[in-house]
This record gives C-alpha cells, sequence and structure tokens, in this order.
C-alpha cells in the first residue's frame, strides 16, 4: 500500500507525518542542505510536503522507501512560485496541491525510488551516469526514463 499521499506532512504550522523524519517547512543548515524549499510529490503528481532537504534526509528516503513508492522532489519555483498571482490580490493556485504527473516528471530534478537516488536531467548524453550528491551517489536519468520509473511505480500500486 502505498504511503505517500496528497498532503502527508500537512502544513508548516500544522504538521501531520514525520515518514522519514521529514516535517513540513524544515529547514537545513546551509553547510548540509542539497535542495531549499524544494516541493515533495507521489507517482501521481500530488504534493506530501515542502521543505529543505540535507543529504541524510535523501539517504533517509531513499532507504525508507517501498517497492512502488517514488519521492519526486521539485524546486521553489516550480513547486510553489508558478501558482501564485499576484493580480488583483496575492493567491494561490488550487492546482499547487496536485499539479499532476505531467506537470511534475517535466519540472523535477530528483526522485527517490526504493533503495535508489535519481538525478533527472534533459540531457540525453548525461543518461546513465553518476554523480556524488554530498555522501551519496545518484544515477542521472532523462526526464523519458523518470517518465517510466513513475509508470512503473504505478502499475506496482495496482498490482
Amino acid at each position: 500500500m502505498n504511503r505517500l499521499k496528497k498532503g502527508l506532512y500537512g502544513s508548516q504550522r500544522r504538521p501531520r507525518s514525520r515518514l522519514f523524519g521529514l516535517r513540513c517547512g524544515q529547514i537545513s543548515a546551509r553547510s548540509e542542505k542539497v535542495v531549499h524549499n524544494g516541493g515533495w510529490y507521489n507517482s501521481a503528481g500530488e504534493k506530501l510536503g515542502w521543505g529543505d532537504l540535507s543529504v541524510q534526509d535523501i539517504g533517509r528516503i531513499s532507504r525508507g522507501l517501498r517497492k512502488g513508492e517514488l519521492f519526486i522532489v521539485l524546486g521553489e519555483r516550480d513547486s510553489y512560485w508558478n501558482f501564485v498571482s499576484f493580480k488583483p490580490e496575492f493567491r494561490t493556485s488550487r492546482k499547487e496541491k496536485a499539479p499532476g504527473i505531467r506537470y511534475v516528471i517535466d519540472r523535477c530534478y530528483l526522485s527517490g525510488a526504493r533503495s535508489r537516488i535519481y538525478y533527472v536531467t534533459s540531457l540525453d548524453d548525461e543518461s546513465g551516469k553518476s554523480m556524488r550528491l554530498g555522501g551519496l551517489t545518484c544515477r542521472i536519468i532523462t526526464k523519458q526514463e523518470a517518465r517510466t520509473l513513475v509508470r512503473q511505480a504505478r502499475q506496482t500500486q495496482r498490482s
């Protein structure tokens, strides 16, 4: 059963789950931070929460994910500011909480799957290579490969 549900972590003022040791709106020390104010999503393109992520957080997420679960990370602009309008007043679109998997995959740059970490790129010639992220090794994949991961995860969840 998929534990990663829309709104899993609640809000900064009303936190819910502490799965993987995360808290919505969490702040990491600058020296430990890998992701600043990133949005966290599931394989359905639904927002789980947001906040900074350290190398330790990413390692815990990767080790803690179950078969068929994906933890997808977007940057602050793509996970929040793209959904904000200032005219006639400050307003956040309802889509901010569930923009859909196409939007999420087109803009993601980091994804965790069971015991794996992926760095998502638009550059086809980088695919299959590895890179270091702090003390962790990430496999570089394309957006198309990320879509395949999502498809596989969703099939696993249904079975």
